[in-house]
């Protein structure tokens, strides 16, 4: 008897472009999900796998015109950052009463939405015929937001987690929004950032919204030396990842059946040279867990 299983996309930088290997070794075995959700660089990329997108297309968007390094640092500029600094200055000189008027991260975002939306257009949740969610954080409320249409996971909803629609491009903007580097998406009474920050691998919002079997693809951290932390956005990811990962692995105890983690400590989170590798990373990783995820799903 077919179960129906789900994929857990984790964020991680670039590191992350593992999951487009994943993906790859799945059409090869002409296995479809039937539910994926994804945080941070796990949402884009599940994202444009739900959108129709196929691994070596979401290849190709990345690296056609440099797209990756525009979405992630697009907005940045000498003049932004001083606005930041002046604003942190002020305040702690208690010259205002707070940083009112200072940018709230390096990076604005409004470039990101619009590289993205030049593959997803005006695309919904709702306009997904693949069961697609995405995972940011509420600064405001301190849960867990999760972008996904009312037919896909209808409730109930994990613990502390308020479910959310919207264009697509906006939900990974939100979900991929790293605190510091990129401002915060503000939708409504929802200030979102990074969805890393509570939830890096959303295997329980796979099983909440259906799967049988839950497929959780991590890239966190195995023990191993990490590759140099060399710049601001590193240290950053590295810090939230670190913070994470321990509700990470309690929650994939919980809910996984099947955990894939790619051997991809040696690469930095900015190292464009390396997605190759990293797809072939994620492709070895796949191709030596396809035996037990046909046999879970086949029950």
């Amino acid at each position: 008897m077919r179960r129906y299983w789900g994929l857990a996309l984790s964020g991680g930088a670039l590191r992350a472009t593992t999951h487009i290997g994943v993906l790859k070794v799945l059409e090869e075995a002409g296995l479809r999900p039937d539910y994926i959700a994804g945080t941070s660089m796990g949402s884009l990329i599940g994202a444009l796998y739900a959108a129709g997108l196929g691994s070596q297309e979401i290849t190709n968007f990345l690296l056609e015109d440099e797209n990756l390094l525009r979405l992630f640092s697009s907005s940045f500029s000498l003049k932004r950052l001083c606005l930041l600094l002046r604003g942190w200055a002020k305040s702690k000189l208690k010259l205002q009463r707070s940083a009112q008027g200072a940018p709230l991260g390096l990076i604005g975002g409004g470039t990101f939405e619009k590289v993205l939306g030049t593959v997803l257009g005006e695309k919904t949740l709702s306009d997904l015929t693949l069961p697609f969610a995405a995972v940011a954080a509420d600064l405001n409320s301190n849960k867990r937001v999760i972008f996904a249409s009312p037919r896909y996971l209808p409730g109930p909803l994990p613990p502390r987690s308020v479910r959310t629609e919207g264009k697509l491009v906006e939900a990974i903007r939100a979900s991929c929004s790293i605190p510091g580097i990129f401002a915060p998406k503000i939708m409504d009474e929802h200030c979102l950032v990074d969805g890393m920050i509570l939830d890096n691998l959303p295997v329980e919002v796979v099983r909440y919204m259906g799967a049988d079997v839950v497929v959780a693809v991590g890239v966190d951290h195995i023990g191993k030396k990490l590759a140099p932390v060399g710049n601001i956005f590193e240290v950053l990811t590295q810090s939230v990842e670190l913070m994470s990962s321990e509700m990470t692995q309690i929650r994939v105890d919980e809910y996984a059946q099947l955990y894939i983690r790619p051997l991809i400590f040696d690469v930095g989170h900015l190292d464009l040279t390396k997605i190759p590798y990293c797809i072939e990373r994620g492709e070895s990783a796949a191709r030596a867990a396809l035996p037990q995820l046909k046999k879970l799903i086949r029950l």
